[in-house]
């Protein structure tokens, strides 16, 4: 196989390495650039094979194909041919389908998600796309100041990979966000539940913090904070994190639960500063927490990198594999 680095390299882009306007396909068995050309209205396939790689070089447009594209099949053994299975490996660890670009749509239906962090990170836009019940988690707790906006941003952190997201089947159910790498970790992959999609919204609030680089939060207020708007979600939806029972206050883990009610409630009464006594009385929830009880000192919050370069996130090349 013949293969040589571009003269004019594009960027990947995070895989969207397409001309402006174009539409993603997602190569499969059978395709080839004459089927596919044909089906975009082109009248020759080079010209289409330009519109993707901005050459002609057969041997840079291999190079293409097994970089951008995860291209492994050669029927000829001169040039690459597109089947189901290309995935290229990104640096992060996770994959993306192989795929070019088209003029015009000509997608018949939804792509398959290649993995599990694909199909975690459909979850978490999911979550993301809730605009109007996201919109009503507006407070402010510890001087820190939360709103609709402030996910909107982490909707495009989380579009362009800025915020990446990974399935970790270790944590179960639960769910962490790593400030130092700027990654959702969630131990689950869809989130048809309330529960899981308050957890969502939890993680997502740590990543508002470390956008702002908030390393002035201590670790029990920066989980305080979190823990606030997931109950203010989950009561937008009339939903209790725990197993209230009428006249018995909760004990052990279930009371940082109880007090994000209170806080709820309060956030739905028109309150935005969410009153002092609250911020004590969550933070005292979370010292008798089987979890976070040992939790001290400040975080170290740094900002999310606005991750536009090439290299960051792109293909791995094969012969760092």
């Amino acid at each position: 196989m013949l293969v040589k680095t571009p003269a004019r390299l594009i960027p990947f882009n995070n895989g969207n390495f397409g001309p402006s306007g174009s539409h993603l396909y997602y190569v499969k068995d059978g395709d080839n650039w004459g089927s596919v050309a044909t089906r975009d209205g082109w009248a020759n396939a080079k010209d289409f094979v330009e519109f993707n790689f901005q050459t002609r070089d057969p041997e840079e447009v291999n190079w293409y194909l097994q970089n951008f594209v995860g291209c492994t099949v050669s029927k000829d053994g001169k040039n690459y041919s597109f089947s189901s299975s290309d995935a290229v490996r990104m640096t992060d660890g996770s994959s993306q389908r192989g795929h070019i670009f088209t003029k015009n749509d000509i997608v018949t239906g939804p792509p398959v998600p290649l993995d599990d962090n694909d199909v975690a990170r459909e979850s978490v836009l999911k979550v993301l796309g809730e605009t109007g019940t996201l919109s009503r988690i507006r407070f402010e707790m510890f001087t820190f100041h939360i709103d609709g906006p402030s996910y909107g941003r982490m909707k495009k952190y989380v579009e362009k990979r800025s915020i990446r997201v990974r399935h970790n089947s270790s944590l179960a159910a639960d769910g962490r966000y790593d400030w130092e790498s700027d990654t959702l970790n969630l131990g689950f992959t869809t989130a048809a539940t309330v529960d899981r999609r308050s957890l969502i919204v939890h993680e997502l609030t740590h990543a508002i913090m470390d956008e702002r680089a908030a390393s002035w939060l201590t670790r029990k207020r920066s989980e305080a904070i979190a823990f606030a708007a997931q109950c203010i979600y989950a009561s937008e939806l009339g939903y209790t994190l725990y197993n209230a029972i009428p006249g018995i206050p909760a004990t052990g883990d279930d009371r940082k639960f109880e007090v994000g009610e209170k806080i709820a409630a309060a956030v739905a009464r028109g309150t935005h500063k969410v009153p002092t006594s609250l911020e004590n009385e969550m933070i005292e929830a979370l010292k008798g927490d089987s979890h976070y009880g040992h939790y001290s000192g400040n975080t170290f919050y740094n900002g999310i990198i606005e991750r536009e370069d090439p290299d960051w996130g792109g293909p791995v090349i094969p012969s760092q594999i």
